[in-house]
């Protein structure tokens, strides 16, 4: 699979705006809950319950959140742009650019 078949266009969103990192996941999952047909909390909840194990933020204003949900039958990828940038927290950058990344269980 390329990278093309992965982040198809109608997947990109730009010029996003949340004020912290749980706003973020919440824009971030009502995207992602139109293209899978979920309920967007039910896929905020699995990126939260991620992030909880370890941050996904790469640094210099990148993260790749991810999860893996039941039910999805492929992976889901969207990239993200937000600006102005979110404050995540006081240990990194401010968040500009997310690829969030949604996968079968197995």
């Amino acid at each position: 699979m390329d990278l093309e078949t992965l982040i198809r266009s109608d997947r990109v969103h730009l010029d996003l705006e949340a004020g912290n990192r749980s706003e973020a996941l919440a824009v971030m999952a009502s995207y992602i809950a139109e293209i899978l047909g979920y309920g967007a909390r039910r896929i905020q909840s699995a990126l939260e319950e991620r992030e909880r194990l370890g941050s996904t933020d790469l640094g210099d204003g990148f993260a790749i959140p991810h999860c893996k949900l039941d039910g999805v039958q492929s992976v889901t990828v969207c990239l993200f742009r937000f600006d102005p940038p979110v404050s995540v927290s006081d240990r990194s950058d401010d968040l500009r650019f997310a690829i969030v990344v949604v996968s079968p269980p197995e």
